[in-house]
């Protein structure tokens, strides 16, 4: 008898690891358009999560929040969550969306520190300049550099 149990739960294992295609919704959002939504999901969780601890458990409410997302992207709230069932029940196209996401969130990170860079280059300058003219009627420019008036 518990050989039989045995292979019984053997069999049902095996049974429920088999692939099983789910249709594609009507609105199936594309891979492309599903990662930059997905990714602005993850950041509106992210820093909802580190203003007020939980997402699941705060006395603020995010559901405005993914309202508000889900109308800048066009979509509906529905729309969204069946092309999300959609996609992870296909753990390669999930996988190949998480890449998508990781470079979208990888040029965010480069492009924000680099505006940081030039922010602190400004901050430590000394000369604040108005205007600057070159003038090149003559062999060699000349830069002319005025000064604000503090």
């Amino acid at each position: 008898m518990r050989i039989f149990v045995y292979i019984w739960i053997a069999l049902l294992t095996i049974a429920s690891c088999s692939e099983k295609k789910v249709p594609a919704p009507a609105d199936l959002l594309s891979v492309e358009r599903f990662a930059d939504i997905l990714r602005d999901v993850r950041l509106l969780e992210g820093a909802y999560a580190t203003k007020y601890n939980r997402v699941d458990s705060s006395q603020y409410k995010i559901g405005a929040y993914y309202e508000r997302l889900f109308a800048d992207h066009s979509i509906t709230k529905e729309q969204y969550m069946s092309s999300y069932s959609y996609y992870m029940n296909d753990p390669k196209k999930m996988m190949a969306i998480e890449d998508l996401i990781l470079t979208k969130v990888t040029a965010m990170q480069v492009e924000q520190d680099s505006l940081n860079r030039i922010n602190h280059l400004n901050m430590t300058d000394t000369l604040v300049v108005d205007s600057v003219k070159i003038d090149s009627t003559k062999k060699a420019p000349v830069l002319e550099i005025k000064r604000k008036n503090s």
